[in-house]
């Protein structure tokens, strides 16, 4: 905590006159003067260019002692020690410092040399948000909600079963380059297929058949058979018939093919290679993302943000402001009333809700809790906040509804946790979009952004935003939503995430806090 800091930056600009209270007069001047003003010398709290002042001579003293700014535009107020390896937030007249527990007493000593400040305390509260770290605890496997990505004899908690094949009635596939016909069989089935007289004479067909079929009963490989579909009279015999049904495909072969066999092999050559491709150049699946290596294996440092107080003074709040219109708090799962965001007014002649004066004052409250460390409430305050200008009484039953759910899950808290060098982990950032959520249409965005390793999983951030434009299609709306989260979130992270890695010379933590106020050890 910096000890008063915006009186630490001296007055620039246009000059200020300031009248001083009477008991801040010198002896001298009583009976002298009746309203004496001074000059205005120090960036006194309460002056508009005093907030921009002492950022300026904040950025100045700690540049003197070291520190540098590795993205100003992207990420003002967050420095970092090239010799030291530290990363320093600053928030005002807060600061948070991470970095090797070697370098903490050094850092803080730099820092103090050239700003103002109090005695560095142990980790805490920071902006009405309790930090509780533990060391070296040791977590399973089912801590980690990645868990399955890393260690794959892990099943994945949110896996489906497979789905049933999509067609179900048998269809044709015609390869016109190689005069092939290919006769799919998702119907199961004993005979050999056989095309009629029509088909043969539309098609030019020789009597050469190439059968794939599967056991229909069993989980068999494909069997393949060559044949012809013609007896010894030269009529359209039915074939052999199989001891099973089976279901698979029939290769039929126009008079214009001069290898089937080598149009079959070029057939499956190509599908082979066109899966590959599709697969190689498409998105890589979670579980593609990392090697098959041990989870949870080591003991791992915890921090838990703790929310607690500040969300009661939520309710303590919302109950004072709201009077005899705040009805009982009830136990309830979820924040949201009649499982949707409420319904704004429609129009002018709709009487506003009760609550509409004070609803934002308590909305506003209860946001910086969900910022902080409660990303459940993001999207109900949101919703909700969106709605202030058009208070409805079914805002009224919403807003209610959401402090019933903040009551009803006081105890949850948000739980991080460190174990790995920071070469091992990736920042991981997830889109997600409401199609159509919104009474005028409108969609809405949600973005996390984690990291994750195989001892590692810390939420950094998270926020829900309406989206600006009505959105034809859910497509259109996912793009729309990575579109926003890889803009705010994903690249300025990234970008942070590559200098501290590489022009940061690779900083390590080794999985432990130090016992300082900091950030968290990324």
């Amino acid at each position: 905590m910096v000890f008063q800091a915006y009186t630490q930056a001296l007055m620039e600009g246009m000059e200020t006159w300031v009248e001083l209270p009477v008991d801040r007069w010198p002896k001298h001047w009583v009976g002298k003067y009746r309203r004496p003003a001074v000059l205005l010398r120090i960036a006194l709290y309460g002056h508009p260019d005093s907030g921009g002042l002492w950022e300026i001579h904040c950025e100045k003293m700690l540049i003197a002692v070291g520190f540098i700014m590795p993205d100003p535009e992207g990420w003002p107020s967050v420095f970092f020690h090239p010799e030291l390896k530290l990363l320093l937030v600053v928030y005002v007249d807060d600061f948070k410092m991470s970095g090797p527990k070697e370098s903490m007493s050094k850092g803080w000593e730099l820092v103090g040399s050239r700003i103002d400040m109090d005695v560095p305390t142990d980790i805490g509260r920071y902006l009405g948000c309790d930090h509780v770290q533990e060391l070296q605890v040791k977590l399973t496997v089912h801590d980690h909600p990645f868990a399955h990505l890393f260690d794959k004899s892990l099943p994945d908690p949110a896996a489906k079963e497979a789905a049933a094949a999509e067609r179900t009635q048998d269809f044709w596939e015609v390869d016109a380059s190689k005069g092939v016909y290919i006769r799919h069989h998702c119907q199961p089935r004993k005979g050999y297929y056989v095309p009629d007289e029509e088909i043969v004479n539309a098609c030019n067909l020789t009597d050469v058949r190439f059968t794939d079929f599967v056991q229909s009963t069993s989980e068999d490989d494909a069997v393949s058979e060559w044949d012809k579909y013609l007896d010894e009279t030269g009529g359209y015999a039915q074939g052999k018939k199989k001891p099973a049904l089976w279901v698979g495909a029939t290769y039929l072969f126009a008079k214009t093919c001069k290898d089937p066999k080598i149009a079959v092999a070029s057939i499956k050559r190509d599908k082979n290679d066109a899966k590959k491709k599709a697969r190689a150049q498409g998105f890589r699946y979670m579980d593609q993302l990392f090697k098959d290596q041990p989870c949870m294996s080591k003991p791992v440092n915890v921090m838990t943000y703790d929310m607690q107080p500040f969300l009661q003074s939520c309710i303590d709040r919302y109950q004072s402001l709201a009077g005899k219109d705040a009805k009982p708090l009830k136990q309830v799962s979820t924040p949201f009333h009649e499982e949707r965001i409420a319904r704004p007014l429609e129009g002018e002649s709709e009487p506003k809700g009760a609550l509409a004066p004070i609803a934002a004052r308590v909305l506003m409250k209860i946001l910086f809790a969900a910022r902080m460390a409660r990303y459940d409430l993001l999207r109900a305050v949101q919703g909700l906040a969106a709605r202030v200008t058009k208070w409805s009484t079914d805002c009224d039953k919403a807003l209610h509804r959401l402090i019933c759910y903040i009551h009803s899950t006081l105890d949850h808290k948000l739980k991080a946790f460190v174990g790995d060098r920071i070469q091992e982990c990736k920042l991981w950032c997830f889109a997600d979009a409401d199609h159509a959520g919104e009474y005028d249409n409108k969609s809405t965005t949600g973005c996390f952004l984690v990291l994750i390793g195989p001892n590692t999983y810390f939420p950094l951030t998270a926020f829900s935003k309406k989206q600006t434009s009505v959105s034809v299609s859910s497509t259109e709306a996912e793009v729309v939503a990575a579109n926003i989260s890889l803009r705010t979130v994903g690249l300025p992270s990234s970008g942070l995430w590559a200098y501290l890695q590489n022009a940061g010379g690779g900083i390590k933590h080794s999985g432990r806090f130090a016992k300082r106020k900091h950030q968290n050890p990324t």
